[in-house]
Parts: structure tokens; sequence; C-alpha cells
């Protein structure tokens, strides 16, 4: 894949784990502590660290 390739896959990750940091606090504030909420969480760390990971490249 290109640069300007991979430089877009980062850039999703990113908003999809920023999308995913609203989720996770909304349902924090309802106090609710399921599936969801721990599925928002991984996206954020996966997120985060793929955006990470893609730009050293």
């Amino acid at each position: 894949m290109s640069e300007k390739g991979w430089r877009i896959t980062a850039n999703i990750a990113g908003i999809l784990s920023l999308l995913a940091v609203f989720l996770f606090m909304f349902r924090m504030l309802v106090g609710k502590i399921d599936f969801w909420t721990i599925l928002f969480f991984s996206l954020i760390v996966v997120g985060a660290v793929a955006y990470a990971l893609i730009h050293m490249i």
C-alpha cells in the first residue's frame, strides 16, 4: 500500500477511536457497564495504537 493509503487508514482509525471515546463516556455516564462498554473501550485502545503505529511507518 502506498504512503497515502497508510495515512488514510491511520486517519480512519483515529476518527473511529475518537467516536468510541464519546460512546464510552456516554455509557459510563448512563451507568451501564456491559459488552458494548467494553467494546467501545477496546476500540479506543486499538484505534489509538493503530494510529500511532501507522504514523511511525
